[in-house]
């Protein structure tokens, strides 16, 4: 989660492939130059989560999330890709988040490695 002290009922997540250290890689992608190569593949990847999951929310399969191509900028200029779940409904319940979280999961295996 990109935005871990947000009060709101905005969250903003990357996604990452298995292999993927998901608790250094945020800060080392923020903040390291040497980083930028698998920023800009991570960037990628979670645009192609994006695109999967909007491609089935038009077909009313799924769950539908927002992008933002520039949630923060790095250390070092490069943007950073951030999906965007924005829970409005004071009826949502766990059953629909464990549906998200669970498309979102789906949603890796299908578009496969960064």
């Amino acid at each position: 989660m990109l935005n871990g002290d947000n009060v709101g009922t905005v969250t903003v997540f990357r996604v990452y492939p298995d292999d993927v250290d998901t608790w250094t890689i945020k800060d080392r992608e923020r903040t390291d130059p040497t980083a930028r190569a698998e920023l800009l593949r991570h960037n990628e990847y979670n645009r192609r989560i994006y695109r999967h999951l909007y491609d089935r929310a038009m077909r009313g399969q799924g769950t539908h999330i927002s992008m933002t191509d520039c949630y923060r900028e790095t250390d070092y200029g490069e943007p950073i890709v951030g999906l965007k779940s924005f829970i409005l409904s004071p009826f949502a319940d766990e059953p629909q988040i464990r549906q998200l979280v669970q498309s979102v999961l789906d949603a890796r295996d299908v578009v496969g490695e960064a």
